[in-house]
């Protein structure tokens, strides 16, 4: 069934009754909910994942109207025109514009771009027009508040541990019209966070899409698609295909990890994984440690919280409360494994799986 056909069908779909499914059969793991323990907790996950989210961010000191810096150059050689150098010659507030660019790509030779004010805007001539491609080799893109619009950014590696396959924001991430593609996240010796974007933060996306990434770590490997220290606030965007793949600690989060509320209207998670070889895996789709504030006109489908050899907790969304409108969401399809035990949306009581929804129990009095 399309996307569009099943976005059709949820809205004739009472949430209360998919969350009742999923809930009712996971009665012997906590009434179905999936807690992950107090604010402490969150805090000490978030110092262990997000260690420079204690590092002071830098603050607006803007003395001038913000700048639109065009680039001209599809080429990657530091030169007059090209997006390093207007990068590099950018003060805070400043657009880079891409728009005019006829190129379709425009592939790093020189590692990552980064920026070094609080605030910078990006601006392409299309998420279908034009790709910048990391070329497998490092991130793309390093900064402080980004906003990126009109723009794939895609191929992106990071094999530091550090976080963000094709971003690392030390602030906040706005994704306007934009995609992340085939981003990955690797540690061979500890935690790997983020595959397509770390976000110390707060994470808005406008009609974008984080599709297709990775983090892969020896212990926790936590946000395939991304992983945010503040808000994530989804609308109209996909988070499809991406992967938490963790080998002696848990997974958390195959599509989306958020320390803040999270917010997802008219939107799509789906077929995000969440795998742990020796540990647990939490959240398929989205793992929260904060409340889910609110899921509306939305889309939770085909996602996977599995370990080899522990229990699995959400295989759609794990933990939290879910305050949600008169609109409706469309879950369905989730997996739940534990060595060859599977699940779809139901529990089962000592096997510690706890439904495609966990922790989604309190819903809006009609």
């Amino acid at each position: 069934m399309a996307i569009s056909d099943r976005l059709a069908t949820a809205r004739r779909t009472t949430l209360a009754t998919c969350l009742c499914a999923s809930l009712a059969a996971g009665a012997g793991i906590h009434n179905g909910i999936a807690h992950n323990g107090d604010a402490s907790i969150a805090q000490a996950r978030a110092d262990i994942f997000l260690p420079h989210a204690r590092t002071p961010r830098k603050t607006s000191t803007r003395p001038h109207a913000p700048n639109v810096i065009p680039v001209t150059n599809c080429a990657d050689d530091g030169t007059d025109g090209t997006l390093r150098m207007a990068i590099d010659a950018a003060s805070d507030g400043d657009t880079i514009d891409m728009s005019a660019l006829s190129c379709s790509s425009i592939t790093l030779q020189s590692g990552a771009l980064m920026s070094s004010v609080p605030n910078l805007v990006l601006k392409g001539p299309g998420v279908d027009a034009l790709t910048v491609d990391g070329n497998n080799a490092d991130r793309v893109l390093m900064g402080y508040n980004l906003d990126v619009s009109d723009l794939t950014i895609a191929h992106g590696v990071d094999l530091s541990g550090t976080g963000g396959g094709c971003i690392s924001a030390d602030g906040d991430l706005a994704l306007n019209q934009a995609r992340l593609s085939n981003c990955l996240e690797i540690s061979g010796t500890a935690n790997a966070v983020g595959g397509g974007a770390v976000v110390v933060g707060n994470l808005t996306m406008h009609n974008a899409a984080i599709t297709d990434s990775k983090a892969s770590g020896l212990h926790y490997a936590v946000g395939g698609g991304a992983i945010v220290g503040g808000t994530a606030t989804i609308y109209g965007s996909k988070i499809l295909g991406n992967t938490a793949d963790a080998s002696q600690m848990p997974a958390l989060g195959g599509g989306l990890c958020a320390f803040g509320p999270v917010t997802l209207h008219a939107s799509v998670v789906d077929g995000n994984v969440a795998h742990s070889v020796d540990a647990a895996a939490y959240g398929g789709g989205v793992h929260g440690y904060a409340d889910i504030a609110a899921i509306d006109d939305s889309i939770v489908s085909s996602n996977a919280a599995s370990s080899d050899t522990s229990w699995s907790s959400g295989g759609g969304v794990n933990q939290g409360t879910v305050s949600q409108s008169d609109a409706v969401v469309l879950c369905f399809q989730h997996m739940l494994t534990r060595a060859s035990v599977l699940g779809l949306f139901h529990g089962s009581a000592g096997s510690g799986f706890s439904g495609g929804l966990a922790g989604l129990a309190r819903q809006r009095a009609t």
